[in-house]
């Protein structure tokens, strides 16, 4: 399990190394931040709050918003990274 608490390239690093060793990778991107979309296929498992979902896609949080306009949101964006 790896967190963005160290640099984003250390994490990286060692997400690639495990990813490679066939270890399963879990990342907790806390605190929130933006990852290169190239780096998402090395993690079997993200687990983003609602401001740190928004920081991985390059999207404003939608955790102020009020619910009617957060739901469908996240599968709506156009420049969402796909894997």
């Amino acid at each position: 399990m790896l967190q963005l608490e160290v640099p984003v390239a250390t994490s990286i690093a060692a997400a690639r190394r495990a990813h490679n060793a066939g270890l399963f990778v879990v990342l907790d991107p806390t605190p929130a931040a933006s990852l290169p979309v190239d780096t998402y296929p090395l993690f079997d498992c993200l687990t983003p709050n609602a401001t740190e979902a928004a920081a991985m896609v390059g999207s404003p949080s939608t955790a102020r918003m009020p619910p009617s306009r957060r739901r469908g949101r996240w599968w709506t964006r156009a420049h969402a990274p796909r894997w």
